[in-house]
């Protein structure tokens, strides 16, 4: 279901790749940044983006889903957590994310460029419109 490389990879985890990668791709430009990058799906309780330079590169992950239990069995399930329209969360979560290209922690440097960069994007809100489209 949100394996690229399966046959049942649906429409909904499509559509959210797609628009993150482009979101992700406006703010480098947005922002003047060079390099190559990847995005990807991590799965996680309470994560809900996260941003890594490893063995793979500079990689932006978003999750996808929520894991809903049910009451009466006590199963668990899948639950899309986005709505493809959310797009104001959607760059928020993104912009949050690139900003750790140079800030690696939580700290009051992160939150001040986070701040910073934030002006800027909503400044040039309207760049970021395509990365919704078909």
């Amino acid at each position: 279901y949100y394996l690229p490389d399966s046959k049942k990879f649906c429409g909904y985890a499509k559509k959210l790749a797609r628009i993150w990668g482009r979101l992700l791709l406006e703010l480098h430009r947005v922002f003047d940044v060079e390099g190559d990058f990847g995005i990807g799906f991590i799965f996680d309780g309470e994560t809900v983006g996260e941003h890594e330079d490893g063995q793979f590169g500079r990689i932006f992950y978003i999750n996808p889903c929520c894991v809903v239990e049910q009451a009466a069995s006590r199963s668990k399930s899948f639950k899309k957590r986005w709505a493809l329209t959310d797009r104001n969360q959607l760059l928020s979560l993104a912009l949050h994310e690139f900003c750790h290209i140079e800030h690696r922690s939580h700290d009051e440097d992160y939150s001040s460029a986070l701040t910073d960069m934030m002006g800027k994007v909503l400044d040039e809100r309207k760049r970021f419109n395509w990365a919704f489209t078909e």
